[in-house]
């Protein structure tokens, strides 16, 4: 939302500072949403460095779950938000499990 000035008087030397305080808010916002975002896809890299048997695994959970939510119309914040959940899903393992049960002997997860 930009406010429009228009002369040089008092109200329009406020709307410039309201447009500055703005773009300086969405700037963050920005920042902020990409530093989650990266944040999220570490953690799903570091659970896939831990347990080289289900590599891809959470990339590959994630692309599905955002085709499933788009084929169901699903769009916007709300299929942003179900894209992050899926790079989630499997984050608890890095701190719950030891590792002789995350990396037991078996059938990988593909």
């Amino acid at each position: 939302m930009q406010l429009e000035t228009r002369s040089n008087d008092e109200v329009s030397r406020f709307d410039r500072s309201v447009n500055q305080m703005v773009k300086s808010v969405q700037t963050s916002r920005e920042a902020l949403l990409h530093a989650y975002n990266s944040t999220l896809e570490g953690w799903s890299k570091a659970l896939e460095l831990r347990d080289k048997e289900t590599e891809g695994h959470t990339l590959r959970v994630t692309q599905r779950t955002v085709e499933l939510a788009q084929s169901l119309g699903i769009e916007g914040e709300a299929l942003v938000h179900l894209q992050r959940g899926a790079l989630l899903h499997d984050i608890a393992k890095i701190r719950l499990y030891p590792d002789h049960i995350l990396l037991k002997p078996g059938k990988p997860d593909r």
